[in-house]
């Protein structure tokens, strides 16, 4: 991943990267982490925040509710060969048959590999979701990051992070954690931008959270999910129709 970033949730400003500016990201279990300078990855503080959503929702939601955060790869997502590539075979005479052949074969490798990590993944979340300790997974995959990678699989695009029950929040004030709404991510990827820019993305986000409000009250209502029902009661206590602030 290269840089990335996210609004802060209630001012609806960019937190940019490496800038000097004083921002927290809530945490729902213990005091907000205070950060003075995001660096673009990810850190504020001590901590990743893509770990910390990963243990925030591992007690919270089961395997099957995570899993539909996961896409499965699809065979028409792969390419075969490479450009120069397949000028390399056209240079040695093959004829467009042969190409397309190895096209197909090459295709199909690729597929097969993104294939074999996706069901690594998914076992590697599945023993997380039930509690085996984290050296174990370490011991068992190799992966010593796969915490870090739950929580881009679980938190990365708006989309998921707005449906978790704990989803990722910063905040340009040391606010509660349950008084905030999620933050969105920057599609500008927390680079300076425009103040017509900020103006477009706090309308986008405004569209979010009325997406968001309708979501939750279909989250309250489920009979599956009555073990959240602090957590949307909260949230449906919250002016998501707000006027967001353009100070």
């Amino acid at each position: 991943m290269g840089q990335f970033s996210w609004y802060t949730c209630d001012t609806v400003k960019p937190v940019y990267d490496n800038k000097e500016k004083t921002v927290y990201l809530l945490n729902p279990f213990g005091e907000n982490i205070k950060e003075t300078c995001y660096d673009g990855y990810g850190h504020f503080g001590s901590y990743d925040v893509y770990e910390l959503v990963a243990q925030w929702n591992r007690e919270n939601m089961s395997y099957e509710e995570l899993l539909q955060f996961y896409e499965k790869p699809k065979l028409e997502n792969y390419s075969g060969l490479y450009f120069f590539e397949e000028d390399k075979l056209k240079a040695e005479g093959k004829t467009d048959a042969e190409i397309e052949a190895i096209q197909i074969v090459k295709q199909k490798e690729r597929y097969d590999r993104a294939m074999a990590e996706y069901e690594k993944d998914l076992d590697i979340l599945k023993d997380y979701c039930n509690r085996m300790p984290n050296e174990d997974i370490i011991k068992k995959y190799g992966s010593r990051h796969f915490e870090r990678e739950i929580g881009i699989n679980i938190a990365c695009y708006n989309k998921d992070n707005f449906r978790l029950v704990y989803p990722i929040k910063i905040a340009s004030k040391d606010i509660p954690y349950e008084t905030a709404t999620p933050s969105m991510s920057d599609p500008n990827q927390g680079w300076t931008v425009t103040d017509k820019e900020i103006t477009e993305n706090k309308e986008k986000y405004k569209q979010l959270l009325g997406e968001f409000r309708k979501f939750l009250w279909g989250y309250f209502y489920s009979s599956k999910m009555q073990h959240n029902i602090k957590f949307c009661v909260s949230y449906n206590k919250l002016k998501l129709d707000m006027t967001v602030s353009n100070k």
